[in-house]
This record gives C-alpha cells, structure tokens and sequence, in this order.
C-alpha cells in the first residue's frame, strides 16, 4: 500500500494513474476483489460481487438509453444498491441526482423537474402512494424499486467503454435545506476525487493501518457519501444503517465489531447518552465528527467517553470535505483538555486554502469575523441552473460561503455561525451558534436550537437529559441572563423531549422555527 504523506497524491495520481473516481475503484476492487464490502441487513457483498453487479446495472441503464450526461435520480435509504447505483454512474458519466428521502413531496418533484430526471431509482416505502403524483408530475421515463434483483441486471458485466472527462458532471447534490431552501451543487469527477486525495493526504494514521470497520450512519444521499471512496481505497467492511436510530445504530456496532464511524454532533450526542444508560462499552477506535455545530460541552462529553479518538472536521456540499480539521494531539495537553481548542473547527486542512474576508472580499486579518471563503482541488462548479448564485459565490477558483467566522493566530477557524445566524444589538452582534453553545453548558441541556423568529425575537428549543427532566425553562432564562447578559438572552425557550433532526442527523431547523410560528 503506498505510504500516506505528502507525496500519496502524486504517487496515486500519477504514477498508479488515479485521476478519476472510477480509476479509485477499480484499483481498490483489484486489491481487495475477496474481502467483504458491504453488510446490509443480512446481505453482504465482497468488493468484487459488487463491482460485477454495478457493471450490469451501468449495462442495464444504458439499454434503457440513458447516456452520458442524463440524470438518474437516487431516493434511497442506506443500501447496498447505492454503492451499486454510484459506481455504475461514475463509469458511465451518468449524473448521480441523489434526493434526501425525508423532503417533501413538493420538493422532491420540483427537483426531477429541473433536473431533468429520466430514470428514478428509489424505495417504494418512501414514496408510498405518491408515486403515481410524481409520474403524472414530472417528466421521469423509467422507474426502478429497490430492492431490484439479479432479473432486472443485464447479462452483461464488461466495463462500458465511456471516455470521462475531470470536468464532466458526476453529481447534483441538494443540501439538506436546514437552514433555507435547497439548492443544487454540481460536483464534477474532479471534485469528487479532489475531496478523496485530500482525505488521504490528511488522514489520521488510525485510519489507514489496519482492518476498517466502518458504520454509515448518515444518509449517503447527502455528507454520508463523502467517505464513499476512501473507505473503498481502504478496503474497509462497510456497515449499512438503513436510517438512523440510536438502539439500532449501537447494536450494529457491538454485533460487527465496528471501530470507524462518521457521524453528526447529533447522532454522537444521542449515542453518550444511551450507552451511558445502558452501562455500554463500544470498541471504537476513531471517530470522525461533522455536518454541524459541536458545542464544546457535548464534544468534551464525547472526548470523555471514548477517549481522545474524535477529529472534528468542517466542510459542505459546496466545497467537499475536509476543510479544516483538528485532531487529537491539538485539542490535549499533556492528558488534559484545552477547552477554547474545542470551540475550533482546526486548521485548514492540507490541500485547501482558507481565508475570512469582508463585504468586500477582502482579506482580513486574524481575529476579526468574515466570510469563511475556500479554495480546494474539492470545489463544486456551481449552483444547478442559479447562474447569479453562482456568479455571487464563485469567484477565480474561490468559493464565498455564507459561513461567517474568525482564525485565531495560530490558524485555528472558528464558526459563530451562518449569515442568517447573525442577531444585530445595541452592544455588538452575535450569532445564534454562541448562545447554543452557551446553553450546553447548562448541566440540564441535551441539545438546544436557537432560531430567529418573527420581530426579531430570540427563541430556543430544548431537550433535557433525562436526569434533569424536571428543569423548567425560568431556570434555564436565569441561567442565560447569568451567563449571556440580556441582549443575548432568549425571550422564549419551549422544552420538547427530543429536537426534531433531518435525514442528514443534523437539527431540523425548518421544522423548529414552525413551532414558534
């Protein structure tokens, strides 16, 4: 296996000749043809099975006359036929449009529409009796159900002679909509790849020595795919959750002897808690953390719990992770945590440059709060069919995002929040982000949400942990005045015995702020 340093990326990329994702896998399926794939509620599947079975589906869909360039819509739980669907587009140039299952009906028909899907691919349970909606809606020619069967493979398992192009199109994805409306990013092969060199270049010696048992836990219709090649590079033995849920999501852990997962602050939240309950001790042996805010509460929690073993990564569909990361070795001192270091997203990661910039994206300098904006071999090309959107983020190979944060003097980046985080007062602005992690650290708070509402009230939601589930919101006001002053203290705080979350496991921030309406 080559060595994973500075030099993997030339090595792999041109030596080896890995310049496309399909390149990525067939050099994995070649090295690890006999080991085992994918688990998936009792099916498994070696890297070999899987690659012949994507290549009748690549097959498959070209007989049903999709060509390079057509769209092929995924609504999909976790499957095995995901990894299927996603090689056999990688080889064929077929563009992947993965929809996040838990979207309304409106949305998911006004995204085939304007993606112009032509084969839809997806499970009956999510659609349900809408199907027929969506066929008299939209202008999809081919349906296909999952689980879908060796009948509807074709015969033919030879890699189809496509030629792909680093520019071509490999995806459309949607974001999770949590904070807005969901808009469609176009990543390109190089994209896709760009994000996996950079993976491999930063990646932690744990998670490549050794045998990989990973768990998908997020939806691999959205951050859940960003791992998609290098766990293949690695051989890993994947683990599917069809969707999440925290006593399923242990189980699967204990039951496959996982020791890899990449989850949400969330969904580490939630699994503190129920083993702490359950008196349960897991074989982890790295975690890595993203998709949202970790206040440094909860992360000291987790660190606590499993060890030093968290790397807290940053990224987003705009601009693949990672970003920036921080590691073990920067968050510990001689066996003790450095608390302000978990407030931090780390630096930027090797293979991106990062800067904060002002309104008129400028430079500037350390301390001061702007624009997060990103350059990365990892970048998508734009917004699908939203050329101001994309003329207003996309600037010279630089990515403007809506994230506004700071980098301290040594390089570290911190995210208050986005730009509709931003609560303007009579002292000085803050942002929603700092008075979530301000009420983590009330002994009572599970996790806490913090929206602007109407008239330009500060509201919160908040769920307990159970032993403090008599804690009423007057003592969590107090505790804010206390600790936040009065600009800053929210005016209403409505407890709810779990925050609704989204298919991404991240706050459903949508569904929130409709309670305060």
């Amino acid at each position: 296996m080559p060595i994973i340093n500075k030099f993997a990326k030339f090595y792999l990329q041109k030596i080896i000749g890995l310049a496309l994702p399909k390149d990525v896998i067939k050099y994995s399926v070649n090295r690890h043809r006999e080991k085992i794939a994918v688990i998936d509620q009792g099916r498994q599947i070696t890297y070999g099975e899987l690659y012949k079975r994507a290549m009748k589906l690549a097959n498959t869909l070209i007989g049903l006359g999709l060509n390079k360039g057509d769209k092929l819509g995924v609504l999909l739980y976790n499957c095995q036929e995901y990894f299927e669907i996603r090689i056999a587009a990688y080889f064929t140039g077929i563009v992947l449009v993965p929809v996040i299952w838990d979207m309304e009906l409106e949305s998911i028909i006004l995204i085939l529409n304007s993606c112009e899907v032509k084969c839809l691919i997806y499970h009956s349970d999510i659609l349900g009796d809408n199907l027929d909606e969506v066929k008299q809606k939209t202008g999809v020619k081919d349906y296909i159900a999952v689980p879908y069967g060796d009948s509807l493979l074709s015969e033919n398992s030879d890699e189809p002679k496509i030629k792909i192009e680093l520019d071509d199109i490999a995806s459309i994805n949607f974001s999770s909509g949590t904070t807005g409306r969901s808009k469609g990013v176009c990543l390109s092969q190089a994209s896709w790849v760009g994000s996996f060199y950079n993976m491999i270049i930063n990646a932690a010696p744990q998670a490549v020595k050794g045998e990989r048992t990973f768990l998908h836990i997020l939806s691999l219709a959205t951050a859940g795919s960003t791992s998609f090649l290098t766990l293949f590079f690695v051989g890993a033995r994947q683990i599917i959750l069809k969707k999440y849920n925290t006593e399923e999501c242990v189980d699967l852990i204990i039951k496959n002897g996982v020791n890899t997962i990449y989850a949400s602050p969330c969904v580490i939240t939630d699994i503190v808690e129920y083993i702490g309950e359950k008196n349960i001790k897991l074989g982890l042996s790295a975690i890595f953390a993203g998709t949202e805010n970790f206040s440094p509460a909860r992360f000291k929690e987790a660190i606590e719990i499993f060890g030093p073993i968290i790397r807290r990564g940053y990224g987003m569909v705009e601009c693949l992770p990672p970003i920036s990361l921080i590691s073990p070795e920067e968050y510990l001192k001689d066996g003790q945590i450095i608390g302000e270091k978990l407030r931090s997203c780390g630096k930027a990661a090797k293979g991106v440059n990062l800067k904060i910039v002002d309104a008129s994206l400028k430079e500037i300098e350390a301390g001061k709060i702007g624009r997060v904006a990103l350059k990365s071999p990892s970048i998508s090309s734009g917004y699908w069919k939203e050329a101001a959107l994309t003329a207003r983020h996309y600037r010279d190979g630089w990515f403007y995002s809506n994230d506004y944060g700071y980098l301290d003097r040594d390089g570290y980046l911190y995210i208050p929040g986005r730009i509709d985080d931003k609560i303007e007062t009579n002292r000085m602005p803050f942002f929603t982000g700092e008075i979530e992690d301000a009420l983590n650290e009330y002994r009572a708070v599970k996790e806490a949400c913090v929206i602007k509402a109407g008239n330009g009230r500060i509201v919160v939601a908040i769920s307990l942990k159970k032993e403090y589930n008599d804690t009423k919101a007057a003592d969590i006001i107090e505790f804010c005045e206390k600790r936040l002053g009065k600009d800053e203290t929210p005016q209403e705080i409505r407890i709810l015995e779990r925050l609704p979350k989204n298919a991404s496991c991240k706050l459903d921030r949508q569904a929130i702020k409709k309670i305060f309406a």
